[in-house]
């Protein structure tokens, strides 16, 4: 069974390759990919069943005669068992599964990492949809959030309750948002019975650590049986995201944004001043080549064409092309008298090699033979022609139906496009008929439209300046309102290190003050004892 090398863990492809699955009796086609197993039965087809082998619980076992078990926890319990074609391609298998669910956790533990020290996000209200700036950190099983990590108000939610988590602003409380100042990438929602906790993070790496992270923690100890997103989905919904919110501030769909782009793309690539030419039929696409339109004829339309194109032909053209036909006749039959001749004069010459020919004294004896050979090699050379001609009609049979497509194309080209000249020119010609008309008769009209269209842009121009004032204003007043954000946030954190800072020098200090208050009650002690001696002497 063929199967490609291992690469690199986490690289686009880590393995692949057929296996014999136990359980269903038939071979399938394995691909590895990031921490993903799909099962498909044949290298493109749909897949069959995907095992996410990054997540919590999944097993992985070699078993005797080249077996494979490999048992998963997540979304739910799935248990398969495959059969190599040899130990060396189980034991292959086994090392890239390992690898790949090694590297997994590697990621994963740097993902809870920096959850686990927190960082801030906007929390939206379900009853008003409004958001509030909150710090947010993992604590064991519990997402906890407060105004600061030391709030001893902070609340929290329980992830082993948690059903799953949705990527995007999917929930009703995102939904009635009508500003929404978070763009779609960056918001999430947790699930949970009877309520939903929907937040929005501030950049690219939070919203991949957050909702990787989480979305761990939920699958290790969460009841729902949700999806899991893999790191590829992950990704692949975020670029999607941001496509969507860029076509939706240019005012297209994502589709038709898409297709713009692409054919401004293409323009660029062949240059200024050539258009799109497209596919045509025939053209190599993934796939196979593209199909041919199907066209419909009428055996009349045809008869007609034919006399159009005899009609049409050149008498000077026709006899050039007659005369260079004669000729080329002329010189294939030449090329073949002079090439039996040869063919006969070699033949006699090795003969005469031989020993074979007659005596010098019998010439018409020896003209017989040279004649007798002159026919053998005619003979030849007429059943060689033969077969290439019998070899020519077949291909010609072969072709015929392609050259009367090809000329009945041809035939509704030219017909089509003569319509479209004669349309073409009805409507030049309307056109100017109605031209004339309009401006014989709204010269004065015309006069008026032009100071009414100065008039209203004059006026757009006006209203576009206020427009943009404002515009600028709240831009200029929003950014100086998140600088100012900022500046309290770093005055902020620089004076709870100074705290922090003065708050170990206390305890140091308290320390010491309390380890000198025990050596003093020592010292009294033993003066006491001195002075009891004293008086009891």
């Amino acid at each position: 069974m063929a199967t490609n090398g291992i690469k690199k863990p986490g690289s686009v492809l880590d393995h692949s390759g057929y296996l014999f699955n136990v359980y269903s009796k038939c071979k399938e086609y394995i691909v590895l990919r990031a921490g993903v197993l799909r099962i498909r039965s044949g290298p493109k087809e749909s897949d069959l069943a995907v095992l996410y082998i990054f997540a919590v619980g999944t097993e992985v076992a070699l078993l005797a005669n080249s077996k494979l078990q490999i048992r998963c926890r997540v979304p739910h319990a799935q248990e398969y068992l495959f059969s190599a074609g040899s130990e060396s391609e189980a034991e292959a298998w086994h090392d890239a599964l390992r690898a790949s669910m090694k590297a997994a956790e590697i990621k994963t533990r740097a993902l809870l990492e920096q959850i686990n020290s927190g960082s801030t996000m906007h929390k939206y209200n379900y009853s008003n949809s409004k958001r509030s700036r909150r710090f947010f950190w993992v604590q064991k099983d519990e997402l906890r959030w407060g105004r600061a990590k030391t709030d001893t108000d902070s609340q929290n939610v329980n992830l082993k309750e948690c059903l799953g988590i949705v990527y995007g602003p999917m929930t009703t409380t995102f939904q009635r948002c009508d500003h929404r100042e978070d763009p779609d990438w960056a918001c999430f929602s947790l699930l949970f019975t009877g309520r939903t906790l929907d937040l929005a993070v501030a950049g690219d790496l939070q919203i991949h650590a957050w909702l990787l992270g989480l979305q761990h923690l939920v699958s290790q100890h969460g009841v729902g049986s949700m999806p899991i997103m893999s790191e590829g989905e992950f990704y692949r919904r975020k670029i999607q995201y941001k496509l969507m919110a860029c076509a939706h501030l240019n005012g297209y769909v994502l589709s038709r944004f898409l297709i713009m782009k692409v054919k401004e793309a293409s323009s660029l690539t062949r240059g200024p001043g050539k258009a799109s030419r497209g596919l045509g039929a025939g053209a190599l696409v993934s796939g196979g080549p593209l199909a041919k339109p199907m066209e419909v004829f009428s055996l009349k339309k045809e008869k007609k064409d034919k006399k159009r194109e005899k009609e049409g032909v050149d008498p000077e053209a026709a006899a050039r092309i007659e005369t260079l036909k004669s000729k080329v006749l002329e010189l294939q039959a030449t090329l073949r008298r002079r090439t039996a001749e040869a063919e006969g004069n070699e033949e006699l010459l090795q003969r005469a090699k031989d020993g074979k020919l007659p005596s010098p004294s019998a010439s018409e004896e020896l003209s017989k033979e040279l004649q007798e050979i002159t026919l053998d090699v005619l003979s030849k050379r007429c059943k060689a022609l033969e077969a290439q001609a019998q070899q020519l009609t077949e291909s010609n049979e072969q072709m015929g139906p392609q050259a009367k497509d090809a000329g009945k194309s041809e035939r509704s080209l030219k017909k089509l496009q003569a319509k479209l000249d004669e349309c073409e020119l009805g409507l030049a010609s309307a056109t100017m008929v109605q031209e004339s008309g309009a401006l014989t008769a709204s010269s004065a009209a015309t006069q008026v439209a032009q100071s009414r269209g100065q008039e209203l842009q004059q006026r757009v121009r006006e209203l576009e300046a206020q427009l943009k004032n404002p515009q600028e204003g709240q831009a200029h007043k929003a950014a100086l309102e998140n600088k100012k954000h900022d500046e309290a946030i770093a005055r902020a954190e620089q004076e709870k290190l100074q705290l922090t800072q003065k708050l170990e020098a206390l305890e140091q200090e308290h320390k010491r003050t309390q380890d000198a208050e025990k050596q003093l009650l020592e010292r009294l002690s033993r003066c006491q004892k001195v002075q009891h001696c004293a008086a009891v002497q």
